[in-house]
């Protein structure tokens, strides 16, 4: 189950909105975390094209491989 500050990152990255960077940097969040789809915040990411996201989230250590539960990596999702 997501926080309340996982699921704002995740609907920030959708919307191209927000500073992602500061809310890693102080609400402690899974930058790894997945939704209820085991979509991750770079997966999300990188159905927008938003690339700045992609940039802070590898630059804090997420993991850009995680696939989710249909087997479709981010490198799919942005494709």
């Amino acid at each position: 189950m997501l926080t309340v500050n996982e699921q704002r990152l995740f609907l920030e990255i959708a919307n191209g909105e927000g500073d992602i960077a500061s809310i890693l940097d102080k609400d402690h969040v899974n930058i790894d975390c997945q939704n209820k789809n085991g979509q991750t915040l770079v997966y999300i990411a990188a159905c927008v094209g938003n690339v700045k996201a992609i940039e802070v989230l590898h630059k804090v250590g997420a993991d850009i491989t995680v696939a989710d539960k249909h087997g479709q990596s981010p490198i799919h999702a942005a494709a």
